[in-house]
């Protein structure tokens, strides 16, 4: 059972925006053109910047290990699921169950500087495959801040506009 403190603010005070509603980089037609992951990384590329480390840190999976420093510290979110959704006016904390290098981990997103949180649907927060988190994806918005779009094998996706992340990662004792 998913753990929500509050209980989805967001959910009602936000309206989606037209660049939250689909993938950019991991949408149909380039996936079935096996052109999806080539695409997100040649955008990741062509940032001035690059994405900071935190942001990076969860893209193991999307981007090729060559992106990472160190690869086995990389964080991979295929198949996570939620299990707790916590927000206040600016923040958001999603803690996703993961499996990380084959440990049952948790991984705890802190989003500060949210502007926009649309997509939580209720089978997101049930604890069935159509829950498991297939892809994600960060963008740059004009604003300067990110977006971090997650698409679940429900077709949902979750989608958040926001400042800075933080990323935690801890292991969970059986």
């Amino acid at each position: 059972m998913v753990n929500l403190i509050p209980a989805l603010g967001y959910r009602t005070r936000y309206a989606a925006t037209a660049h939250m509603n689909q993938m950019r980089f991991f949408n149909d037609v380039l996936f079935a053109n096996g052109q999806s992951h080539a695409a997100y990384a040649k955008y990741v590329s062509s940032l001035p910047s690059g994405f900071p480390d935190t942001i990076l840190r969860i893209n193991r999976g999307m981007l090729p290990d060559a992106f990472f420093v160190d690869p086995a510290s990389a964080i991979d979110l295929h198949d996570a699921r939620i299990s707790v959704v916590a927000s206040t006016e600016h923040t958001l904390r999603l803690i996703l169950n993961v499996d990380h290098n084959h440990a049952y981990s948790q991984v705890t997103l802190d989003y500060a500087g949210v502007s926009t949180f649309c997509g939580l649907s209720d089978v997101l927060l049930q604890s069935v495959s159509e829950a498991d988190l297939m892809c994600h994806e960060t963008t740059v918005l004009d604003s300067g801040k990110f977006n971090h779009k997650m698409l679940f094998a429900s077709s949902d996706i979750l989608s958040v506009d926001f400042q800075s992340l933080g990323v935690q990662l801890s292991k969970i004792e059986s």
